[in-house]
């Protein structure tokens, strides 16, 4: 396969969530969706910095060795919180206690990436993280919005692009990465990597 026809290929999103399928879209990024079932190895002695990206390239990884010659992208984002690492919620249980421990409080987002064209040797790995703060939120408040259903499948079990932007006091960074894909960053790698290959040729 030659150079110009790998960069010109699709970008390929090794995840189905929404919210980076939305993000890559609105920026105008054309992909399609590949991914694979893994097993997600959390080393407990990693740095939450370490962690998301060690997530981010697992997810990565299996897709790129798959298609050796696609552009693959991938993310895991955490959420921690006066030293607890919040990923997403198991149930309605768990989503409400994870919310009354971030109302009130300073909690970061961190979003691991990593970019990668296997055939040819390209492992771009990085991150990005922003600080958001909640107000104090009633148990009332908490529960209605689990009865929405939109915590599901989201890190921290909030979404702030839908029912708990209202939550949100301040964000200091990138509001999209808080979303799930901190673009500004993941498009100038995107760039780099374009780059990168067509030097190649």
């Amino acid at each position: 396969m030659k150079i110009e026809d790998v960069i010109k290929e699709k970008w390929v999103l090794a995840s189905n969530s929404p919210r980076r399928k939305d993000l890559l879209s609105k920026h105008g990024v054309s992909y399609e969706i590949i991914t694979e079932e893994i097993e997600e190895k959390k080393d407990c002695f990693l740095s939450p910095v370490s962690m998301c990206m060690s997530l981010a390239f697992q997810k990565g990884v299996v897709v790129a060795e798959k298609h050796p010659f696609r552009k693959v992208i991938s993310a895991d984002t955490i959420v921690v919180c006066n030293g607890e690492l919040f990923g997403k919620p198991k149930n309605e249980s768990d989503a409400f206690e994870m919310l009354k421990k971030l109302s009130g409080n300073t909690q970061h987002i961190l979003t691991g990436f990593s970019l990668l064209c296997w055939n040819y040797g390209i492992k771009f790995v990085d991150y990005d993280i922003s600080e958001i703060k909640f107000k104090k939120l009633s148990n009332q408040t908490i529960k209605k919005y689990i009865d929405t259903g939109d915590y599901k499948d989201k890190a921290g079990a909030y979404g702030i692009q839908s029912g708990a932007y209202d939550f949100v006091d301040y964000i200091v960074g990138d509001s999209e990465n808080v979303i799930g894909l901190p673009t500004k960053k993941v498009l100038n790698a995107m760039g780099q990597v374009e780059h990168l290959l067509s030097e190649l040729d």
